[in-house]
């Protein structure tokens, strides 16, 4: 059976799915225009913000649905920009309303171009159909197979539903899960705090008052997209307290995870600086809590340790110092 032409051209409307600019899937109706042995092809206007998660992330998900019939794949899509648009209107007619001649220049193709998934059919639930798809690839998703250690008991055949109920059944484990690998990418949040110390020992330290963490703490904020580190530690420090700092020193690092979010805080320290500093109105600062960590920090800034790692432990927080 050919899987990606019935996908294309019977089911056409497929579910897909990117992450947006908050780090959230965010899912799409998109119709699949085209297909050959590149791979499938779909369109999208560029100012439209699918355009954009697209060409940050060049990955998609799909599922497409029919009856009791669904398709799923994922992998790797690139621009190629009005290459087949003219072949995409004569094929799907339809788009010549929805696009006149004089707006599709907005427009430009992706293609998935490399992708693996699944044909999983349950129309008769007695007999599950369920095949690996791939476009380009060596991969071909997530299935059961029975090993060399298979008995032939035959209790595996009995409750079959492509579920997994026959790991558990079988009585010499002969069955495995191919195809999932452990993921060795993560959501990664780049911050930096700089500790300022003038020749006489003074540290410049702000009560920070905002909601997500509060207390006195270093100058910092966070990396921009395509920031050098340093260069960031530098405008923050400019930014919150009106001094241009020189040389600031890389410490260590302190890290946490929170909402599957790998948050990093890039610890520097500095005593060359210029400039008229920014100060707010005196306040009494030695009756201020420190902000939590800072005694962690205040730790690798003084050279004792290199990283800091936190973990909730209840209401409470504990650091690990390496």
């Amino acid at each position: 059976m050919d899987y990606i032409k019935l996908l294309v051209e019977d089911i056409h409307s497929v579910t897909m799915a990117t992450i947006n600019n908050e780090g959230k899937p965010i899912t799409r109706i998109i119709d699949l225009m085209l297909y050959d042995k590149e791979g499938i092809y779909f369109l999208t206007a560029r100012g439209k913000s699918f355009y954009q998660e697209l060409m940050d992330q060049e990955y998609i998900s799909l599922t497409g649905l029919k009856g009791k019939v669904s398709f799923s794949l994922s992998g790797k899509v690139k621009n190629i920009g009005s290459h087949k648009l003219d072949e995409i209107f004569l094929k799907n007619t339809y788009m010549q309303s929805i696009y006149p001649e004089d707006t599709r220049k907005a427009l430009d193709v992706f293609c998935l171009y490399e992708a693996s998934g699944e044909y999983f059919d349950i129309s008769d639930p007695a007999h599950i159909k369920r095949e690996p798809i791939t476009i380009n690839s060596k991969e071909h998703g997530t299935y059961y197979t029975i090993t060399d250690r298979c008995i032939h008991c035959g209790k595996c055949e009995t409750i079959c539903l492509h579920c997994g109920a026959c790991l558990e059944i079988c009585p010499v484990q002969a069955i495995e899960f191919k195809g999932v690998k452990k993921r060795r990418k993560e959501d990664v949040c780049l911050m930096n705090m700089c500790m300022i110390e003038d020749d006489k020992g003074h540290v410049l330290v702000q009560n920070k008052v905002n909601d997500s963490y509060t207390g006195i703490t270093f100058p910092g904020g966070h990396v921009e997209k395509e920031e050098i580190f340093k260069d960031a530690m530098i405008r923050e420090v400019n930014e919150e307290t009106g001094l241009t700092i020189k040389n600031p020193y890389l410490c260590g690092l302190y890290h946490w995870y929170k909402h599957s979010i790998h948050n990093i805080i890039l610890v520097y320290k500095a005593s060359e600086y210029e400039g008229v500093l920014h100060s707010s109105d005196k306040e009494d600062f030695l009756n201020q809590p420190l902000a939590t960590g800072m005694e962690y920090v205040w730790d690798i800034v003084h050279k004792q340790h290199q990283e800091c790692i936190m973990s909730n432990m209840g209401e409470h927080k504990r650091g690990d110092l390496f």
